[in-house]
């Protein structure tokens, strides 16, 4: 069976067995075609998945990290004894979640004025039993025992974690503290550190933990 098409001035006869090549040529390019923008359309959504899945993950993360506990020494004392100076740490939970597994590294050394000479008071580590709630405080109370010179430096480092995410965390605190007589000084207080301060008595705390 023939068809026949008029082209112009031209007639053309063509076969229907012709035609129906042509047509599932046609269908065949037409399927592939869809096939290939079905496939980037369904990469592209894959692709947006992941990103909203890796949106979700970073927001997540973000959120648990806001939500950690936190931990501040927010107020300190010291009171005097026969033989030594006692001095007390008030640590507070400025977090959300409680904090576990709470200890605290406590070292305090004597220094001399220029800070080259010095020598070990007192090093203890202590373990809470309890955690630390949100808004709640633990107090820490550490000893200073006198030795040549009349400047106290103290490294409080308090170690924790967050059972939630188990990961752990570290704060560390510098203070002073002056054996001296002075109307104007309060001895009852520990005073921060400036930061000159602080890396100098790092750098002791190596050598005192060489010896």
């Amino acid at each position: 069976m023939t068809a026949l098409f008029v082209l112009g001035k031209f007639f053309l006869l063509v076969s229907w067995d012709v035609i129906s090549s042509v047509g599932s040529i046609t269908s065949s390019l037409a399927a592939i075609t869809a096939i290939i923008i079905g496939y980037f359309q369904f990469k592209k959504n894959i692709d947006r998945t992941d990103e909203q899945i890796a949106y979700m993950k970073t927001e997540k993360s973000e959120r648990l990290e806001e939500n950690r506990p936190l931990l501040s020494i927010q107020t300190t004392n010291s009171a005097g004894l026969k033989d030594y100076w006692q001095y007390m740490l008030q640590i507070e939970n400025l977090g959300v979640r409680p904090a576990y597994d709470l200890a605290i590294d406590s070292t305090v050394v004597s220094v001399s004025d220029d800070l080259k000479s010095y020598a070990l008071s007192d090093s203890v580590t202590y373990k809470f039993v309890n955690p630390l709630a949100k808004s709640s405080f633990l107090s820490f109370i550490g000893n200073i025992y006198f030795k040549a010179y009349n400047t106290y430096f103290i490294k409080a480092s308090i170690k924790y974690t967050d059972t939630l995410t188990n990961k752990p965390y570290s704060e560390d605190f510098y203070f002073k503290w002056q054996k001296i007589e002075d109307k104007d000084y309060n001895s009852n207080l520990l005073y921060t550190m400036i930061v000159d301060e602080r890396e100098k008595f790092d750098e002791i705390l190596k050598l005192v933990s060489q010896q």
